[in-house]
Parts: C-alpha cells; structure tokens; sequence
C-alpha cells in the first residue's frame, strides 16, 4: 500500500511554520505501507533525501496529530520517537496502519 506524503518532521527539525507544522522540515516524498515497515522515501528534488523506515513491531500507536488545515498523524514508538507525516485521509491512513501492525502480532 502507498501513501502520499507531504512532510516528515526529521530529528531536530527546521521551523518552517507552514499550516500547523512549526518545528518541522517540510519534506515531500512517499509514504509506504508493507508487512513488517512503514517507509518514507523522500522526492529526488528535495534538498535533504531521507530515507527511512519505522519497524511496526516497534510502534506503539499511530494518533491524528491535526492541527488547523494540516492533516498530520503521529508514530509513537517504543523508543519515545514520535515522528509525523503530512497525509491525506487520516483515518484511513491510521486505519491502515493498525491492521498491518495487528497482522503481525
């Protein structure tokens, strides 16, 4: 499954202060779901090309994290890290996400 994504907020984040997302670097790219990972794979045309993927046995939820006009949701994970993608249809996205993490389990 593919998600779009507009933003990821890295470790240490750039204040850009666009639609409710101060304190991050916005980052377009996309967001995939498989079995065991969620990946973020960053657009070629961005300054900073991040690639990453967040192990679901490691996350402990996924929360609407919205605020204003931007649709966010936030990975909690095991670690403390809370990483947050830009996403359009949240629930879904949320939705989505649990049932892969369930599948695991």
């Amino acid at each position: 499954m593919e998600l779009d994504v507009e933003a990821f907020q890295p470790p240490g984040g750039v204040a850009r202060g666009m639609f409710g997302t101060r304190g991050m670097e916005g980052i377009g790219g996309r967001l995939t779901l498989t079995s065991t990972a969620l990946w973020f794979h960053a657009h070629r045309l961005n300054f900073v090309r991040a690639e990453f993927g967040i192990p679901l046995d490691q996350v402990v939820e996924v929360r609407n994290a919205s605020r204003g006009l931007s649709r966010q949701i936030e990975v909690v994970m095991q670690s403390g890290a809370r990483p947050r993608f830009l996403v359009w249809g949240v629930p879904t996205v949320i939705a989505a996400i649990d049932e892969a993490g369930r599948r695991l389990h």
